[in-house]
């Protein structure tokens, strides 16, 4: 075993790294550590614009970008500047193309394969250093999808394959044969020569780290020290979730060590994965010249070429095929978005219906259906949702997106069927959720008509109960269990409003959760959605509660409600903009009523 590594200047997380032999470290490694020359791997936001230009084209690039920062703009809170962040969240879009690509007739119009170039970047420093620490028996973990790591350990051994290699989808570990120790390297995102397993869009990392995590497991469980280096703990699908569900001190023996890159602001999500730990520090430090240290290796400087990793990704795609099939794909993007395609493009839906798609032709129509949709034209959807092999002039989902209730609410499941799908089913579609939401606005619907409408005390308040249950049991599906991850937060929604029209009760937190969510998913459609909820729920509480401040809340009701018409508008959501114009309209039959009424509220729904 070998002595532990030694800082000159103790600090606590260096006392903490100084305390574990090297065998014993656990380095987990972002995207950061890829950066630098020669490897110069992009991050998230550039490889987001990347996609775009080359799927979408620069206008409609441009066009997005103006849409976001509008979008931002509206959604702005002063602790929030940037709900949306300053780009598309990478894995929505590629989740959009990636879905339209499945089962494609014609595979030289995909676009995801572009990634195996990424396995052909040179190692950079940090990766030489992170080899000599793997060879030297350290563990390395990492979200990125190249191989420059590997690279660097063929060219320290001298040998062209010097592991052994376990996949398991997305997991894939390079152990290192015994004769050069126990050292491996565990890619949980998958590896850029299998592009079919790349954690790079939304319905892979939903599917979060595996349960057990043996190879993670077994190291924390016999006394390890977790190395955070390069890495930002931002998200909310896989790493982050799998700490934060560990009991306290589950790995008491175990400590965590996360590297805080120059000064940067330690990540807020920090605290909730420092509990499963004995011992945790922060350790300040440029993250490069550390992993020299900790290597004992100088940082030399390179003479080969920055890796032009974006000719090298064109070099894959077929441009001709690209440039032909924009406008299908500018649909995929909008509705992974949640936004009106016209909104990008004016042009694009009726170029895409035109064009010859080379897709799986059921993908292809399904992406025309919903794209029909949001821009409000359901002649369209239905068509397409035939064309697709839908048997059905309406489903469920287009009923209930057009407010058809009473049709929508034929076709819905009974809330006890959803239970017992969401007790049974391995994985839920959209069916459940969108029978849910039927129940609850159906059940919503005459109180929003008829500001002077008592509640009553029976058979009403015993569905709206068994309709908590039905969110409550739908809103605690793992991200793993559902389809598409917005689902979940369809479901606390409707936990929200539905306690608010049984109790009354506020849950400020819950609405913090269901933005965040929407604002991970890069869902603009989600806001708009939670924005009129809320306005709904502030209404609800002013009418049946008692010793509450009804001018305040119907202040907050109106301010919510103007954000998601503003925000409506900006995506093109024509049914959001009704929306919120009935709710406008119900809020001011409700003060006019109370202006009649001395301001007296309605008695509560239950006693």
């Amino acid at each position: 075993m070998s002595t532990p590594f030694m800082f000159s200047t103790p600090h606590s997380g260096e006392s903490l790294v100084e305390e574990y032999p090297i065998e014993k470290w656990i380095i987990w490694a972002g995207a950061g550590i890829s950066r630098d020359p020669p490897a110069a791997l992009p991050l998230g936001f550039p490889l987001t614009d990347f996609a775009l230009e080359e799927t979408c084209g620069t206008e409609v690039r441009e066009k997005l970008l103006a849409v976001w920062k509008q979008a931002n703009e509206i959604c702005s809170e002063p602790d929030w500047a940037e709900p949306f962040s300053w780009r598309p969240r990478l894995e929505s879009v590629l989740g959009g193309l990636a879905e339209l690509e499945r089962d494609a007739v014609e595979p030289a119009l995909a676009f995801m394969p572009g990634f195996t170039s990424f396995a052909e970047a040179p190692p950079n420093a940090n990766h030489v250093a992170l080899a000599s620490l793997v060879l030297r028996g350290a563990a390395l973990f990492t979200s990125n999808f190249d191989l420059c790591i590997e690279e660097a350990v063929r060219r320290l051994t001298g040998r062209t394959e010097p592991f052994a290699v376990y996949s398991a989808g997305s997991v894939v570990r390079f152990r290192l044969s015994p004769e050069f120790g126990a050292g491996e390297i565990v890619h949980f995102h998958g590896v850029a020569n299998d592009p079919e397993y790349l954690g790079a869009t939304l319905s892979r990392i939903k599917e979060g780290l595996p349960r057990p995590f043996q190879p993670l497991e077994e190291r924390l469980e016999s006394g390890g020290l977790l190395l955070m280096v390069g890495y930002s703990v931002s998200d909310s699908f896989d790493v982050t979730p799998y700490f934060r569900e560990q009991p306290p001190r589950a790995w008491p023996a175990s400590a965590l060590v996360f590297v805080q890159h120059d000064g940067a602001a330690a990540p807020a999500s920090l605290s909730a994965l420092r509990t499963a730990f004995g011992r945790s520090a922060l350790l300040p430090a440029n993250t490069g010249k550390l992993i020299a240290r900790l290597a004992g290796i100088a940082s030399p400087g390179h003479s080969l070429p920055d890796f032009d990793w974006a000719a090298a990704f064109r070099r894959r795609l077929a441009a001709a095929a690209l440039e032909g099939q924009r406008a299908v794909r500018t649909c995929a993007v909008a509705n992974a978005l949640g936004l009106n395609v016209d909104v990008l493009d004016p042009h694009a839906y009726a170029r895409a219906e035109a064009s010859n798609p080379g897709f799986d032709p059921r993908r292809y129509h399904h992406l025309l259906a919903i794209a029909g949709r949001e821009r409000g034209a359901p002649a369209k959807e239905i068509e397409h949702h035939r064309l697709g092999g839908g048997a059905e002039s309406e489903t469920l989902g287009s009923a209930y997106a057009r407010g058809r209730l009473l049709s929508a609410r034929a076709r819905a499941m009974s809330p006890a069927e959803i239970l017992r799908v969401a007790r049974d089913a391995k994985e839920l579609t959209w069916e459940p959720y969108t029978s849910m939401s039927t129940h609850g606005r159906v059940l919503l619907a005459p109180y929003l008509a008829l500001p002077w409408k008592p509640p009553r005390r029976t058979a009403e308040v015993d569905l709206i109960e068994q309709l908590v249950r039905v969110a409550e049991a739908l809103g605690r599906r793992p991200l793993r269990g559902v389809l598409f991850v917005r689902q979940v937060a369809t479901a606390w929604r409707f936990r929200l409003l539905l306690n608010a029209l049984l109790r009354g009760a506020p849950d400020p937190g819950l609405e913090r959760e269901i933005l965040g969510l929407y604002a991970e998913l890069a869902d603009l459609a989600g806001f708009v959605s939670s924005y009129r909820d809320f306005a709904i729920v502030r209404v609800l509480r002013a009418r049946y509660v008692d010793h509450v401040d009804r001018q305040a809340l119907l202040r907050e009701a109106d301010a919510f409600i103007r954000r998601s018409a503003a925000l409506a508008r900006v995506v093109g959501d024509a049914s959001g903009r009704r929306r919120a114009r009935r709710v406008r309209a119900y809020l001011g039959a409700v003060r006019l009523f109370w202006s009649c009424n001395v301001g007296k509220a309605a008695p509560p729904i239950k006693g």
